[in-house]
């Protein structure tokens, strides 16, 4: 299960920022290089099945959070769509959507005892399950391309990333479109994904 779910990050620096013109009075880039540590990180987005098996097996409510996927947070679909996305075999490989930031931090205090559980009894290693930060997400996604540069440059999603598929929401199953690189899935495009913290163009805020 461990290798199958997770792909480990061996760590390096990051630069993140807004490479343009940030500063309004001198309009210099505003950058900033951020260490990533040596860690794991999933190698799929959480499917629909995984979220709702998390779901069901808490009775729709964990550590006091409603667990139920709502169609507030997703633009560009009915709410008929929704509900078939959510109950029917042919979306249980895809995605979920209509996820909250509360809803996902629970998900992954659910997984961590999951994993320890069924894992570590006998042992004093102990799994964290959390959010990547931005920084690790861009981290990741040019390491998935491109390892040796740190910076983002261009990202060639028409090359992996399932771009032909607009006619349908989200684009692809979790297990698609792997990048030539890192053994992760989806890294550009499909759905939009939480991050730990906020996503920042100047790191200066």
């Amino acid at each position: 299960l461990l290798k199958t779910k997770f792909t480990t990050l061996k760590g390096g620096r990051v630069v993140i920022g807004n490479f343009n013109g940030s500063d309004s009075v001198n309009f210099k880039p505003c950058v900033l290089s951020v260490k990533i540590l040596p860690s794991h990180i999933s190698k799929t987005e959480v499917s629909v099945k995984e979220y709702m098996e998390f779901v069901e097996k808490n009775n729709g409510v964990y550590q006091d959070v409603n667990l139920k996927p709502s169609i507030d947070t997703v633009n560009g679909i009915s709410s008929d769509f929704f509900q078939d996305y959510l109950t029917d075999k042919k979306y249980q490989d895809y995605p979920i959507i209509g996820v909250s930031y509360v809803q996902a931090m629970a998900y992954c205090d659910w997984m961590t005892a999951k994993l320890n559980e069924q894992f570590t009894k006998n042992s004093k290693v102990k799994f964290y399950c959390r959010l990547p930060t931005d920084a690790e997400m861009q981290f990741v996604m040019i390491n998935s391309f491109e390892p040796v540069t740190g910076m983002l440059q261009n990202v060639p999603s028409d090359k992996f990333v399932n771009d032909n598929n607009t006619s349908s929401f989200p684009n692809s199953p979790v297990r698609t479109n792997k990048a030539p690189i890192l053994s992760i899935y989806n890294i550009v495009n499909n759905v939009a994904e939480w991050v730990l913290d906020t996503p920042r163009s100047n790191p200066d805020e």
